[in-house]
């Protein structure tokens, strides 16, 4: 039981988060200034989404001990919050989603619904509050959403292709250097024309005495 407890902890609340400053009282500061000193303390709360009302917060210091599957959920995003950044969300907002009207996006705002993938995971009960036309809202954040995922691995094969071609490219080019180079070393070793080493060979003419050639008085 208690791994089935922690199994789904483990999992993301589908809950939206947000952060702000509480300004409270500080009792030591107040003892040792002997005036009342407060101080801003950084809170987290949060809605289940579909939901506008019965919200939780808590004190960030006390959110991983007391709520440890919201801190899980929300740990990065507090933590850009807290240096000053916009609180992001992730997803596609709805803001910029072709999918829907200014005024259903602000109606889903009221409800703490921000992004398509977040219409795309509200239960049937949170359906029930948004109103007319709400599944097919959904429906369509799913199917966007499903498209979006085929395009987005059809462009990663594309790339993934892209590269091997150009690897293939490589090889083949450095193939063809190692050839030339191959061939310009043959060249080299090949004997080159010229005039032949050593005393040039004579004529068997020239080896061979004169001979006497008759006078014509002697010839009969």
């Amino acid at each position: 039981m208690q791994h089935d407890m922690t199994e789904q902890r483990a999992e993301k609340p589908d809950v939206y988060i947000e952060f702000f400053m509480l300004t409270q009282d500080d009792p030591a500061a107040t003892v040792q200034a002997g005036h009342a000193v407060f101080r801003d303390v950084p809170h987290a709360r949060w809605w289940k989404r579909g939901i506008n009302s019965n919200s939780t917060q808590c004190p960030i210091s006390r959110l991983p001990r007391l709520y440890p599957h919201i801190w899980h959920a929300c740990e990065a995003r507090y933590q850009a919050w807290s240096k000053g950044y916009d609180d992001p969300q992730e997803g596609t907002p709805l803001r910029q989603w072709p999918g829907i009207g200014r005024g259903q996006a602000e109606t889903l705002r009221g409800l703490h619904i921000f992004t398509v993938e977040e219409l795309a995971q509200v239960t049937d009960a949170g359906l029930d509050r948004v109103g007319m036309g709400a599944r097919q809202l959904r429906e369509r954040a799913r199917a966007w959403l499903s498209a979006a995922q085929d395009t987005g691995r059809a462009a990663e094969r594309i790339a993934q292709v892209e590269a091997e071609n150009s690897r293939l490219k490589a090889a083949l080019a450095q193939q063809a250097a190692d050839v030339a180079e191959l061939r310009e070393a043959l060249d080299r070793l090949q004997p080159r024309p010229g005039r032949p080493r050593g005393r040039p060979r004579k004529d068997r003419g020239e080896d061979q005495p004169p001979q006497d050639i008759p006078a014509e008085d002697d010839v009969e």
